[in-house]
């Protein structure tokens, strides 16, 4: 289960060649390839590689193409005249966007949407609608495919498209969690972005009682979606490690549950803290009291 929520980060890595080559002769190419021969495997290293057009035929190692593609995207963006063309392109293309699409937002983060994240397709009513890929695929992976907007269902052709382009997209970057503890504090942080304050401490010292009654409660309420809480799911942890399975399982549940928008989002949530709550009394006296008298 640990490892659902371990990814490499790629979009990090233009940071980390930048500072190594900066240090001119101190770090070499062979450095930073035999570290990251010793921290990744190879099929890793391979996927990323064949995203830059990477072929075994080439008899080029892929860590040294990927470190080749960092290299030059650190050269370039020292060049004035070339980050000034990208901002440039930028603009245009931002332009661009705000006259073809419906939306300027991706209607699950509400947030812009990135420029190398765009997609788009034309609907029944003719109109342009605009998703951030990542986002999107996440939900008609999870959900029907329908147009969070029309409610209409996406034309094949398009998640045809969409599953096309996710191929090219560097994997989405999740948290390392090393222990029950980072995982909480992790998803914790996405509940006060979110406006719900809480304390680490009701979550990773939750006895697994208290978790199994979460998981009943939140499995048998038919307003929270099925997929979230199951105690399939909640069993295949324990099975796993019987002692910190169960707390990354409501990690992982809690941590889709706020990812994206549903109808029912905030009864879940909602119902989350008071089903902990009924097994936590101190919990249950900091939790708005409004929260507890609508729950009961």
């Amino acid at each position: 289960m640990l490892e659902q929520a371990r990814e490499w980060v790629w979009d990090d890595a233009f940071t980390y060649f930048e500072r190594a080559l900066d240090a001119r002769g101190e770090v070499r190419r062979e450095r930073i390839v035999n570290a990251m021969n010793y921290i990744f495997n190879r099929c890793e290293v391979s996927e990323r590689a064949r995203e830059l057009q990477w072929a075994k035929k080439n008899k080029i190692h892929p860590t040294v193409v990927v470190c080749a593609f960092y290299e030059r995207l650190v050269a370039l963006s020292k060049k004035p005249a070339f980050i000034v063309a990208l901002i440039v392109l930028q603009k245009r293309f931002r332009e661009k966007n705000v006259r073809v699409y419906v939306n300027t937002e991706d209607p699950f983060t509400l947030e812009p949407i990135a420029p190398e994240h765009l997609f788009g397709y034309k609907a029944s009513d003719g109109r342009m609608y605009a998703f951030s890929a990542p986002e999107l695929f996440h939900y008609i992976s999870s959900h029907e495919p329908l147009n969070p907007y029309t409610r209409e269902r996406i034309p094949d052709e398009a998640i045809s498209r969409l599953k096309k382009m996710m191929t090219k997209i560097p994997r989405r970057p999740i948290p390392v969690w090393r222990n029950p503890r980072d995982a909480f504090v992790d998803v914790l942080h996405a509940y006060e972005c979110f406006g719900f304050y809480t304390r680490l401490e009701w979550f990773t010292n939750a006895p697994l009682q208290a978790i199994y009654h979460v998981y009943e409660r939140m499995s048998h309420d038919r307003h929270v979606p099925a997929y979230l809480f199951t105690m399939d799911a909640l069993d295949a942890s324990i099975a796993e490690d019987g002692f910190d399975g169960p707390y990354y399982s409501l990690a992982i549940s809690m941590r889709t549950m706020i990812q994206h928008s549903f109808a029912t989002q905030f009864y879940s949530i909602c119902k989350l803290f008071l089903a902990l709550a009924d097994v936590n009394p101190e919990m249950r006296g900091a939790i708005p009291q409004w929260l507890i008298a609508g729950g009961t």
